[in-house]
C-alpha cells in the first residue's frame, strides 16, 4: 500500500514537472538543447561504440567498420547543421540589409514619440497580421486587400523601436526582430528565418536519416539486451522513470529505455517538420503565411525558389553548409516576386 501511494506521488509530481516544461516557453527554450545534446551523444555513443559492434559480431571487421562510418558521417552532419542552426543569424540589421524609404522613417519617428506609442499599443488589436485576428480579416475579399497591403508594408516594432521591413516579426524568446521570420526553434533556441532556413532543412534531413539508422539498431539490441530484463511495463516511458528513479530498473536499462523514446519522438518530429519545411520552401512562404491563409504567392519557379532559400548549387548545402559560399538569393527587404492572388499586382516596396 505505502508503495502504491509513493508510485502516485511520484508520477503525480512527475506529471506537474513536466507540464511545467511544456507550457512555459522560456523553461522550454532552455532546457531543449540540453535534452537534444544529450540524446545526440548518449544514442550516438552508445550506438556506434556498442550497439553496432554487438549487433555485427558475426560479420567481418570491414563490415562493422563500414556501418560505424555511416553512423559517424550521419552524426557529425546533424551536428554541423545544428550548430549552424544556433549561430546563423538571421535578425535584421539596418547597416547591413539596408533602411526603410525616407518616407517610411518619417513615420517611424513618430511612432517614437509617447503620443505614437500610444497610438500603436492601442491599433495594435487591428493589425491584420496578428494571429488571433487573422481567421476573420480573411473572410471578405475587401478586408484581404487591404490586409495583404498592409501586410508588405514596413511597420513599427514597439520593442526594438524601430520600422521593420515586410515579413520580419519581432520573437519574444530571442527579443530580436528577425527577417522572414518562420518560426522559433526550441531545439538550437534560435529563430528561423531569412539566414538560417536552409541549415533547418537540412538539419531536419539528416535528424529523420539518422533517427531511422539508429531505430534499426536500437530495435534488435533491445531485443537482446534489454528486454529480456525488464518486465514489459517498465518500457514504457512514464514507469520506466517512476520505477527507474526507483531503483527498480538496472541503470543501464533504464538509460537505454529513455533514449529509445527520446529516439522515437525525435524521429516523428523530424518526419513531421520535414515535410512542413518542404512545403514552406516549395510554395516560397512561411508557415505564419500558410496557416493563416494570406493571400499571396511567390512567381518563382521552384528552381527559383530553392535558390531563394540555398543560394546557387543548392544541393552543396546536404554535403557541407554552403552558407558563407552561396548566399541566398532572395531580397529579404523588398521581396519583387511577390503577388497577391486576389489583384495579381506585385507587392514593391
Amino acid at each position: 500500500m505505502m508503495l502504491k501511494l509513493q508510485l502516485y506521488r511520484c508520477i503525480k509530481c512527475f506529471g506537474r514537472v513536466l507540464a511545467k516544461i511544456a507550457t512555459d516557453p522560456v523553461l522550454l527554450n532552455y532546457l531543449s538543447p540540453v535534452c537534444y545534446i544529450a540524446a545526440v551523444l548518449g544514442i550516438g555513443g552508445w550506438g556506434v561504440f556498442i550497439a553496432i559492434p554487438f549487433l555485427y559480431i558475426d560479420y567481418d571487421a570491414r563490415v562493422t567498420q563500414m556501418v560505424q562510418t555511416c553512423g559517424w558521417f550521419l552524426g557529425i552532419e546533424l551536428v554541423i547543421n545544428w550548430l549552424c542552426l544556433v549561430f546563423v543569424d538571421s535578425t535584421y540589421n539596418p547597416s547591413k540589409h539596408g533602411g526603410p524609404p525616407a518616407d517610411v522613417i518619417e513615420a517611424g519617428s513618430k511612432m517614437n514619440t509617447a503620443q505614437g506609442r500610444k497610438q500603436v499599443s492601442h491599433a495594435v488589436v487591428e493589425i491584420p497580421n496578428q494571429q488571433n485576428s487573422l481567421d476573420s480579416d480573411f473572410k471578405m475579399k475587401n478586408h484581404v486587400d487591404k490586409s495583404v497591403i498592409f501586410y508588405f508594408t514596413w511597420s513599427y516594432c514597439l520593442v526594438c523601436q524601430r520600422m521593420n521591413p515586410p515579413r520580419a516579426h519581432h520573437c519574444t524568446l530571442c527579443n530580436k526582430c528577425v527577417l522572414k521570420r518562420d518560426h522559433h526553434c526550441f531545439v538550437a533556441s534560435k529563430c528561423i528565418g531569412y539566414n538560417n532556413l536552409r541549415h533547418f532543412s537540412v538539419f531536419l534531413f539528416y535528424a529523420f536519416i539518422t533517427t531511422v539508422f539508429s531505430i534499426l539498431h536500437a530495435l534488435p539490441y533491445a531485443f537482446y539486451e534489454v528486454i529480456p530484463n525488464n518486465h514489459y511495463m517498465d518500457l514504457f516511458y512514464p514507469i520506466t522513470m517512476i520505477r527507474g528513479i526507483l531503483g527498480f530498473i538496472y541503470y543501464r536499462d533504464f538509460a537505454l529505455i529513455i533514449l529509445g523514446w527520446m529516439l522515437l519522438g525525435y524521429m516523428i518530429f523530424s518526419a513531421v517538420t520535414l515535410y512542413q519545411t518542404y512545403k514552406w520552401i516549395t510554395s516560397g512562404k512561411t508557415s505564419f503565411e500558410i496557416y493563416n491563409k494570406i493571400d499571396l504567392y511567390d512567381t518563382r519557379d521552384l528552381s527559383g525558389k530553392l535558390l531563394a532559400v540555398y543560394g546557387k548549387h543548392w544541393w552543396l548545402n546536404f554535403i557541407f553548409p554552403a552558407h558563407f559560399l552561396f548566399q541566398p538569393l532572395d531580397d529579404p527587404i523588398r521581396w519583387p516576386t511577390f503577388k497577391s492572388r486576389t489583384t495579381g499586382e506585385y507587392f514593391l516596396i
